[in-house]
Parts: structure tokens; sequence; C-alpha cells
């Protein structure tokens, strides 16, 4: 958010952009670093429901002031690399955290999401990264599903 048009005092928000947060190192080693396996675009919200569903909230301060130089997540970035890594990155996050209805709701719009990935993952010729992170995923689900922080956090976020 433009500093003109964040809340003058601090607020609850549901995570930070990663280049512009500072995280309690407390919260680190409870909830993890980032999810290598998404390298780079969500990987930060990925992070932020973790840190949420190990009882960690996040606050915009508007007197913070960032500098952030686009890198991958930019504009600039390589069409096909950046277009794959954003639509299995968001498959990941919904295999992860979304309530089960949500994802078989979506159900179609999943297929479609998966099958450009996959054929971008392929012409870049990595494939079995695209397919590693997604099963990741999907194995991760039933743990996290244990979690009673997370219907919580799905009431309140998504």
């Amino acid at each position: 958010e433009p500093a003109g048009r964040a809340a003058s005092a601090p607020e609850e928000i549901f995570g930070p952009c990663a280049a512009a947060a500072l995280y309690r190192a407390a919260a680190l080693q409870e909830a993890g670093l980032l999810d290598e396996s998404l390298f780079a675009i969500l990987e930060d919200v990925d992070l932020a429901f973790r840190l949420r569903l190990s009882g960690f909230g996040s606050r915009l301060v508007k007197s913070a002031t960032v500098l952030h130089k686009r890198g991958i997540s930019g504009r600039k970035a390589p069409g096909d690399f950046r277009r794959a890594l954003v639509l299995r990155n968001l498959q990941v996050l919904m295999w992860r955290y979304w309530p089960a209805r949500s994802v078989a709701l979506c159900a179609p719009l999943w297929l479609r999401w998966h099958l450009i990935a996959r054929a971008l993952w392929k012409r870049l010729g990595r494939g079995e990264e695209h397919a590693s992170a997604l099963s990741g995923a999907r194995r991760e689900r039933p743990e996290l599903r244990a979690n009673p922080r997370l219907a919580e956090i799905q009431r309140r976020w998504l």
C-alpha cells in the first residue's frame, strides 16, 4: 500500500510482502523460513500462513519506509518463467491452505492453471520442479488441516 493511503496507526494485516518485512527470530524458528520449493512469487504468502498457523500475526506500520528494487516478481522478469511461478505457486497455496469446499468449487480453474503451468515448466525444461512442489503441497494438506487455527484463518482471511 502506498504510504499516503496506509493507516496512521499500526493495523493488523494478513501478512507482509517479504521485501518489506521484519520478522521476530522466535516466529521464524517456530514457523520456518521461506519455502525454497516456491523460489519466488507468493513465497511470502505461504510464510504468512505458516506464521498465523503458529499463532503469530502481522502489523502494517505506516511510519516505516521501504525501498525495493523489483526482481523476479516485477514486470521485467522473463514472461514464461514468471507465469510458470505464479501459476504453480497459486496451486501450492490452494492445496495447502484453501478450504476443501473452495478447492472443489475452483476445480475447473485449478485444472486450467495446472495444464498451463505444466506446459510452461516443460517448455522451460523444469517439469520436475512443478510436479515436486504440487505433490509436496498435497502431502502436507492433512497435517495442515489438523491445525485448529486453520479454520479461523480461513474464516477471517479467505
